[in-house]
């Protein structure tokens, strides 16, 4: 992220107030509604004498609102740019069965390969198997020839091995059911949701 320096006049450049609730979740994106202050009110003038025009400087003056946008859980991600990467998770307990990847493929492909808690691949789960993701996508099922779910590992330590070129992966999570949601919370919600969770 490149740092933005702020001058003086700009709508924000005093002080930044996130509101209450965090964020907002609409479709792929978290919304951040915040509220920012110049410093500078046309209304606050000074009374120093020689200065009768002169306008004052408060932390707290000129308040707007903003709002930020960010890809969802865009927080962070694992990127191979250029070449070839492969990532190796610890082995995970999962419940549920379908595999999602939050991941942002349009130039490049992911691919995953599932292991037991010894590295040994699993039968079925190969990266030859595994349906290559090759697009951009906040919530892309992973599938493997002929099976399009991982529910026969569910409560056994597994690893992800996720193969990446050209591509950048920011979450992966197993869902109880087909449509990709994580049961996870929402933070402020969103158009979507009536109650706090993903569900």
């Amino acid at each position: 992220m490149r740092a933005r320096l702020y001058h003086e006049g700009d709508w924000n450049r005093a002080y930044l107030h996130a509101v209450g609730g965090l964020c907002l979740i609409v479709k792929d994106e978290l919304w951040f509604y915040y509220t920012g202050f110049s410093g500078e009110s046309p209304k606050l003038r000074s009374n120093e004498a020689g200065n009768p025009g002169r306008m004052r400087r408060l932390m707290y003056a000129g308040a707007s609102t903003g709002l930020a946008t960010l890809r969802r859980d865009g927080f962070a991600a694992m990127v191979s740019p250029d070449s070839s990467g492969v990532l190796l998770t610890r082995p995970v307990v999962f419940k549920g069965s379908y595999f999602f990847v939050n991941a942002a493929c349009q130039d490049g492909e992911l691919k995953v390969e599932l292991l037991n808690e010894n590295n040994e691949i699993i039968p079925g789960y190969e990266k030859e198997k595994c349906q290559p993701i090759k697009v951009d996508g906040t919530s892309i099922q992973v599938k493997w020839q002929g099976k399009d779910n991982t529910q026969p590992l569910a409560g056994t330590p597994t690893r992800f091995k996720f193969y990446l070129d050209n591509c950048s992966l920011y979450s992966f999570w197993i869902s109880a059911d087909s449509d990709g949601r994580s049961g996870g919370y929402v933070a402020a919600g969103g158009p979507a949701y009536s109650g706090s969770g993903d569900i």
